[in-house]
C-alpha cells in the first residue's frame, strides 16, 4: 500500500507540477537500504573586509527504496549578497522513479521545476526519461551512464518571452571511495537541443565529503555550468565553490 501509494503521489506531481535536470542525487543513492533514507545539506562560501560576499546553499534529498522500485525527491535554494546587494536567488524541485531489473538498464522518469532571478529565469519546467547504465559498481565504488530525454518549458523575464524545447539528457556519474573517511564524486551533464545541436548546456560537479560520524560529514562542492544560447545579458558560464555540512538520516 505504501509503495502504490507513493507511485501515485508521484504520478500526480509530475502532472501538476511546474515540473533543468542537473541533479546530484548520486550520494544519496549509495548504499541506501531498502526503506526510507536522506539528508539535509548546509553549504556556504563568504569573504569580508573590502569586498562583502556571502553565498549559501541548503537543499534536503529524500529517498524510499523497495526492492525494485526508487522514489526521490529533492529541493534545493541558493542565495547571495555582493557588498550587500542580492546576486544570487535560485531554487529548485526534483520528483524522480527508478525502475530496477535484473538483466535490463534502470528506467528512470522525471519531473522539475527551476528559476533562477539572475539568469533572468522566471521558471523552466520539464519531464523526462530515460535509461541508466551501470559500468562499474562495487561496495565502495560505482560508474553509471544516463541516457534519454526530456521536454522543457521555459518563461523569460527579460525580454518576456516563452519557450519550449525537446533536449537529450546524458550524464555521466563516478563514485569514489577514497579512504574510510573520505568520498569523491563527479557528476557531467551534456543536454543538447533536439532541433538545434549548438544549443546545449554542460554541467559538472565535483564533490568532496569527509566522514565525521555515521550522520554528519563536511563537504566540498564544486560546480560548473556552461549555456550556449543564454538570454541577451546573461553570461554563458557559472562557476561556484561550497562547503558545508550534510546531515544523513
Amino acid at each position: 500500500m505504501i509503495e502504490r501509494g507513493l507511485f501515485l503521489f508521484f504520478v500526480f506531481a509530475i502532472a501538476a507540477s511546474n515540473a533543468q535536470a542537473f541533479i546530484n542525487i548520486e550520494t544519496l543513492r549509495r548504499n541506501a537500504k531498502e526503506g526510507v533514507s536522506g539528508a539535509l545539506n548546509l553549504q556556504a562560501s563568504g569573504q569580508s573586509g573590502n569586498s562583502e560576499k556571502f553565498t549559501g546553499e541548503v537543499s534536503s534529498l529524500n529517498l524510499y527504496r523497495s526492492l525494485e522500485n526508487e522514489y526521490i525527491f529533492l529541493a534545493n535554494y541558493k542565495y547571495g549578497e555582493s557588498n550587500r546587494l542580492r546576486d544570487t536567488h535560485q531554487g529548485s524541485m526534483h520528483l524522480r522513479f527508478a525502475r530496477s531489473w535484473v538483466d535490463f538498464p534502470t528506467a528512470e522518469a522525471f519531473a522539475q521545476t527551476q528559476f533562477d532571478q539572475f539568469k533572468l529565469l522566471r521558471s523552466r519546467d520539464l519531464l523526462g526519461g530515460g535509461l541508466r547504465f551501470q559500468l562499474e559498481r562495487s561496495p565502495k565504488n560505482g560508474f553509471f551512464l544516463g541516457t534519454g530525454l526530456f521536454h522543457e518549458w521555459e518563461a523569460i523575464k527579460d525580454p518576456g518571452t516563452s519557450q519550449e524545447d525537446w533536449r537529450g539528457n546524458i550524464y555521466l556519474s563516478l563514485l569514489r571511495t577514497l579512504d574510510e573517511l573520505w568520498l569523491m564524486s563527479i557528476t557531467l551533464y551534456y543536454q543538447p537541443a533536439l532541433d538545434e545541436f549548438s544549443d546545449f548546456r554542460l554541467h559538472s560537479e565535483i564533490g568532496l565529503e569527509l566522514k565525521l560520524n555515521q550522520m554528519l560529514a563536511f563537504t566540498l562542492k564544486y560546480t560548473h555550468q556552461y549555456d550556449s544560447a543564454p538570454p541577451p545579458t546573461v553570461q554563458r558560464q557559472d562557476i561556484s565553490y561550497l562547503a558545508g555540512l550534510s546531515l544523513k538520516f
